[in-house]
């Protein structure tokens, strides 16, 4: 085809006909910057395409971490709730005796259920990688750090803290004035899978819904009447306040991070790039 053109071209100069020369000539430039252009224009759309590819990755990735940390946000919310619950249910038989011993028991073992936070940071720091350049939206960039940097860092400082870990403050009055009974159901773990990456949270939960252990006052007359009690029992109830809305206001971030990632790989998926 090249070879064709050359002749073409020489005869036209041989010929003397150079106004058709110089037309062949414009004709012949505007076909390479066509080419060009065109080359151009796939390669941007391969690069898009490549970027649009990592970006639907990237969302999936935050995906499965947001669907993690709702999990783990619900799951220790309804440990401090229960451990909430009983705290005060201990709290009105220190000042009402209205409680029976046998329940006393079973709230005494429960006041203190409250599990350590472990977000899933892995579409977090995919994130902070960078290298996207706006395949998603700055309003969910924003979203996902505020979520991570705010409602996570707060938790992780709750717990951090031994004046704000309600467990950190029950647990050095436990240690001194209560005992821990426990009974292990050796059959009942034989049933559990090995191979499930959920079973140590399997095991918490059986343990945190006294399968296994009780936590009672070596001298339930002498507790319930000491002042000391009383005060350390009511900071952990001001600090599972806290939590419970540490995990509430969690939980409604995960869940409004999780509708714009839906938006966005809709978005995505639908530019066809």
């Amino acid at each position: 085809m090249l070879r064709f053109f050359r002749t073409f071209r020489q005869r036209l100069l041989t010929e003397n006909k150079f106004s058709k020369y110089l037309l062949y000539a414009v004709g012949e430039i505007l076909l390479v910057v066509i080419g060009i252009l065109i080359a151009l224009q796939i390669n941007e759309w391969q690069e898009n395409k490549v970027k649009a590819q990592k970006g639907l990755e990237l969302l999936t990735t935050l995906k499965r971490s947001m669907k993690r940390n709702l999990d783990e946000h619900q799951s220790d919310l309804a440990d401090v709730r229960i451990s909430y619950e009983s705290s005060l249910r201990v709290l009105d038989a220190i000042e009402n005796d209205t409680i029976s011993e046998d329940s006393l028991k079973m709230y005494f073992s429960r006041i203190d259920l409250y599990s350590p936070f472990f977000p899933d940071y892995t579409g977090y720091e995919a994130l902070k990688q960078g290298g996207l350049e706006r395949i998603i939206s700055e309003d969910l960039e924003y979203m996902i750090s505020d979520y991570y940097e705010g409602n996570v860092s707060r938790a992780n400082f709750f717990q951090s803290q031994g004046q704000y870990n309600p467990s950190d403050i029950l647990q050095g009055y436990i240690k001194e004035h209560f005992e821990v009974l426990t009974s292990f159901d050796i059959d009942s773990v034989r049933l559990l899978d090995l191979d499930d990456p959920g079973i140590s949270r399997g095991l918490n939960q059986m343990f945190d819904h006294n399968t296994f252990h009780m936590i009672l006052p070596r001298d339930l007359e002498f507790v319930l009447s000491d002042p000391k009690f009383k005060v350390v029992l009511i900071k952990a109830i001001q600090r599972a306040l806290s939590l419970n809305h540490l995990h509430v206001r969690g939980m409604e971030r995960v869940r409004e991070i999780d509708s714009f990632i839906e938006v966005e790989i809709e978005r995505i998926e639908g530019s066809g790039q």
